[in-house]
């Protein structure tokens, strides 16, 4: 009954008010971490068409290695 009493006059429960603020907090969050994630990509040097994709994961100092064969041929 004491429910209803809330409701009927827009007061939110404790409940409600509890998701609320979980809700808000999960906004603020993700607002957070998408500006974040902006942040870092403008920061990044963008890959030049000199350099291949393969090449910019490596870290400065280090190439890829040059036309390497993974798979060995099978005899027939």
């Amino acid at each position: 009954m004491e429910d209803n009493f809330f409701k009927k006059f827009g007061q939110k429960t404790q409940q409600k008010a509890r998701e609320d603020r979980l809700a808000k907090a999960l906004r603020e969050n993700l607002r957070k971490r998408k500006y974040q994630q902006r942040a870092r990509i403008e920061q990044e040097e963008p890959v030049t068409d000199e350099d291949s994709f393969e090449n910019a994961v490596f870290q400065e100092g280090e190439r890829a290695p040059e036309n390497q064969d993974t798979e060995k041929e099978t005899p027939k």
